[in-house]
């Protein structure tokens, strides 16, 4: 299969890094949404995966994410099998930065965030992106993304009916 074709909507048929990375950040975001206290368990999961200070760098990331963020961004719940659109651009962003992508990365990033955000949220999702290849865990990279979310981004902005607020994530 293609990397263009990469298509898979549901969280049981990515491999085991994606969903890792899926599980994070939904679990990460349902904790800010709920108020819930999560550090121990999303450590006991990075330290499981062999990945200890991965989940202070996931942290550094989305907060920098949710709080410089344009729009809303669609992560679901850590029950629910299917896979967002704004999920897969997670995974792709990680998957470029393990490439040393960093100029696909930023466009995945400016999705969501102005360019301040994004030089901000750079960094840290570089060092996930790290820490996730030299475990082992290499995600597959998602080209058609940054065209696919921009223009989604576009279509939403041009729509004087449609007001984006800054929003925390979910």
């Amino acid at each position: 299969m293609s990397n263009r074709t990469l298509r898979k909507n549901e969280i049981r048929d990515l491999p085991f890094g994606e969903q890792f990375l899926l599980w994070a950040i939904r679990l990460w975001v349902r904790s800010q949404k709920h108020k819930g206290d999560v550090y121990a368990t999303l450590y006991e999961g990075f330290r499981l995966a062999r990945l200890e200070e991965g989940y202070l760098i996931i942290d550094e990331m989305l907060t920098v994410i949710g709080t410089a963020t344009t729009r809303s961004i669609d992560v679901r719940c850590p029950q629910c099998p299917g896979i967002s659109m704004d999920e897969q651009t997670f995974i792709g962003l990680i998957a470029a930065l393990q490439q040393s992508d960093f100029p696909a990365g930023a466009r995945l990033l400016g999705c969501w965030l102005p360019p301040s955000g994004v030089r901000l949220a750079l960094m840290p999702a570089a060092r996930l992106a790290r820490l996730m290849a030299v475990a082992g865990l290499a995600l597959r990279p998602r080209e058609i993304m940054p065209a696919v979310a921009g223009k989604r981004l576009a279509r939403e902005t041009e729509r004087p009916d449609v007001q984006i607020k800054p929003r925390t994530l979910h």
